[in-house]
């Protein structure tokens, strides 16, 4: 097998691309610590940069051309995957996973979802490392765990942990806190262990619940005082907004507190984004407007731009986008801000 320098990838990686590296590691019998890992800050760096470190030996991980939406694959891990021929029975249920949490969110919906919270622990300044590795802790516990039997009965555990495991209720998923828990327990860790590990989660839970609860309060101010409007889709009123706002958190905030079905956001960099909520069913079906969007940016546009590189329709999140934060080369829209109300309420229907 080829042996590689290291690994480029993400620096603020979600799950998939976390899973991946963990994948990488295991195949190469290489452990986290050791590894020469370079953690981009943009998904899309510079060519010359991506040439650099492919000379250089390293493996990338959802960077660049490397990204698994390029691709036409599922996630980073079936990427990974592929990539490195991987055939272990432990390791490729590890792909499916992946590739249908990123088709439908449902790991992060899950009671103290741990895919969730590691999102957020960026947000609120944890160390790129800090994070990879807490996540190689929980792949690495649900790895080992899998077709095992508890080795030492709950009412035989410190009372502390019993009440631990009470309060975190009985979902065995992995990829939350009481799943987590639970296979430590398969694995005989020692209760002093478990306890030490849920307060550092829970901890981590408090602060970003907080900060979510503080963001709530900062997005429901600016709604109040944005443009507010209401259109027909699926032959229902849906109510959406125009937000001027660089926080990527606010957004989110109002359409999971359903306070609107539709976003326009615009950045100061004259970047959109077009989001919709989840909560909306059926969908609202966004291929018209892309349609109208992209016939509108071309009849604007003085330059030769392709409006399609400009202009991205995420299916799979039910999103228009202008470009992607990450990548150097977003280009804004020449589309004025205001104009995106009247795009919405006559393209939707």
């Amino acid at each position: 097998m080829k042996r590689f320098t290291g690994v480029v990838m993400p620096a603020h990686s979600p799950f998939d691309k976390i899973v991946a590296l963990c994948l990488y590691c295991r195949f190469t019998g290489q452990k986290l610590e050791e590894l020469d890992l370079i953690l981009a800050r943009e998904y899309q760096p510079e060519q010359s940069q991506i040439d650099a470190w492919k000379r250089a030996g390293y493996f990338l991980i959802d960077i660049g051309e490397y990204k698994y939406q390029r691709m036409n694959k599922g996630s980073a891990t079936e990427i990974v995957a592929e990539a490195l021929q991987v055939r272990s029975h432990r390791l490729l249920p590890f792909v499916e996973l992946c590739n249908k949490n990123n088709q439908t969110g449902d790991l992060k919906k899950l009671s103290n979802s741990l895919v969730w919270i590691l999102r957020e622990m960026y947000k609120q300044g944890y160390k790129p490392l800090t994070v990879i590795s807490r996540i190689f802790k929980v792949i690495d516990a649900h790895i080992r765990a899998v077709g095992k039997e508890m080795k030492i009965p709950l009412n035989r555990r410190h009372p502390d942990v019993q009440e631990l495991v009470q309060k975190l209720g009985g979902h065995k998923s992995s990829w939350c806190m009481s799943g987590y828990i639970r296979n430590l327990m398969i694995l005989g860790t020692s209760d002093q262990e478990i306890l030490r590990e849920a307060r550092w989660w829970r901890e981590v839970f408090r602060k970003c619940r907080l900060a979510n609860e503080q963001v709530k309060v900062k997005a429901l101010a600016l709604l109040e005082r944005s443009e507010k409007f209401t259109f027909q889709s699926n032959g229902k009123r849906q109510r959406g907004v125009l937000i001027r706002t660089d926080d990527t958190r606010v957004p989110r905030a109002l359409l999971n507190k359903g306070a609107v079905d539709l976003i326009i956001v615009t950045r100061r960099t004259r970047l959109v984004t077009i989001l919709t909520s989840n909560r909306v069913n059926p969908k609202i079906n966004l291929d018209q407007l892309f349609g109208v969007i992209i016939g509108t940016e071309a009849t604007h546009r003085e330059d030769d731009r392709n409006p399609k590189d400009i202009w991205f329709y995420d299916k799979r999140i039910n999103a228009i986008l202008n470009g992607s934060g990450g990548a150097r080369d977003t280009t804004p829209t020449v589309i004025a801000a205001s104009a995106f109300v009247n795009l919405v309420k006559d393209a939707i229907s």
